[in-house]
């Protein structure tokens, strides 16, 4: 049930009174969603409100739905109740969420029981984003672009389609040759249009509730993500942090550097993983969030190691000698606790007269 919001709170959310409100720019025919200005007739007199609304939005029947128009989606009201329910052929992720949304799938997102990929589908898709009662509602409209499938009947290969003008051109001219049975299958691909489907996100910006809705059937298998999720995500990143020295092909066979850390595969977790240099490309993001490896060609780059230097310094690691010259590069660390064992007296009273101590010499 959607909470029922008034105007004068910032948590609580206003429908303005203007004329034809739920019908914003998109790409399924509506209007702009501006008011139609218009103008004075020939006498001078001018419409009033009561045939302004009459013109300005067409007649709704009982379901909500214009008469003249095939329109049946439109921005969430307060009094209307939306329960989950997912049809026949969707597939959940780990959290329940219908992360491939097929048939008449309803699922509404609770402000306090966010889910992390809410809004996303799984499938390849053409996104459209618009906003709507001056900004408060986001809405977001995915187009699904169907699948790559082999011509050969033994194969069950099934991939995205390609949205660049060189794969379009390549798949149009019968260029395009199939990646499955292990790299193995040297038949050509088609694509299967999927074109009675739609499916539309509705947030509420202030209070992030939301709504998706999916209307079709799907008639083509779901292809092979090349992407993980965002659940994907945080699994392949917690395996990292288990074993930051792990390299691509470590992390994809599942072999430990450390053997008293638990360890597992990561293409257990998404098929987006079992590609190898996908592997290093994400298992290099994950160390530049984790701030093990410097970001390659990021800002900043260039001062990170003095930076770091600076760093230590304030954790108690001092630089008390260093060198630049040629074939006499090198950097003398000591903490405070070096810095007083030079001043410390022995048994006999005396003063340390070995020379330098230091913690670590580069």
């Amino acid at each position: 049930m959607v909470p029922l919001f008034k105007k004068g709170s910032s948590l609580e959310l206003y429908h303005p009174p203007y004329f034809n409100a739920e019908n914003g720019s998109s790409e399924d025919g509506d209007s702009n969603g501006f008011e139609d200005v218009v103008d004075d007739d020939e006498d001078g007199m001018e419409i009033n409100n009561q045939e302004r609304l009459a013109t300005a939005r067409p007649a709704k029947t009982k379901l909500g739905i214009s008469s003249n128009s095939d329109k049946q989606w439109f921005i969430p009201d307060s009094d209307q109740g939306y329960r989950n329910f997912a049809d026949h052929g969707c597939t959940h992720d780990k959290e329940g969420y219908p992360y491939y949304p097929n048939g008449d799938t309803t699922f509404v997102q609770l402000p306090d029981n966010l889910y992390k990929n809410f809004g996303k589908v799984g499938y390849s898709k053409r996104s459209a984003v618009n906003y709507r009662r001056e900004c408060t509602w986001k809405v977001t409209r995915h187009t699904c672009l169907g699948v790559l499938v082999c011509d050969n009947n033994g194969c069950k290969w099934a991939g995205c389609p390609p949205t660049g003008k060189e794969g379009k051109a390549r798949l149009a001219g019968g260029q395009m040759c199939c990646k499955g049975l292990a790299g193995q299958c040297d038949r050509n691909v088609y694509q299967i249009h999927c074109k009675n489907t739609r499916c539309r996100v509705d947030l509420h910006i202030a209070s992030k509730w939301s709504l998706i809705r999916h209307q079709g059937v799907h008639n083509h298998p779901w292809p092979t993500s090349k992407k993980p999720c965002k659940i994907s995500n945080g699994l392949f990143q917690a395996e990292v942090k288990k074993n930051p020295k792990a390299g691509a092909f470590e992390l994809k066979l599942g072999k430990p550097t450390d053997a008293a850390a638990p360890f597992e595969s990561v293409t257990s977790i998404h098929p987006a993983y079992q590609n190898k240099d996908r592997v290093a490309y994400y298992r290099q993001k994950t160390l530049v969030e984790l701030k093990l490896v410097p970001e390659k060609l990021g800002g900043g780059v260039g001062d990170k190691f003095i930076m770091d230097m600076f760093s230590w310094a304030a954790r108690g690691l001092f630089i008390v000698s260093s060198s630049y010259l040629p074939l006499s590069e090198h950097f003398t660390f000591q903490t405070q606790w070096m810095q007083e064992r030079l001043l410390a007296h022995n048994k006999e009273n005396k003063l340390y007269d070995g020379g330098l101590l230091s913690d670590v010499t580069y």
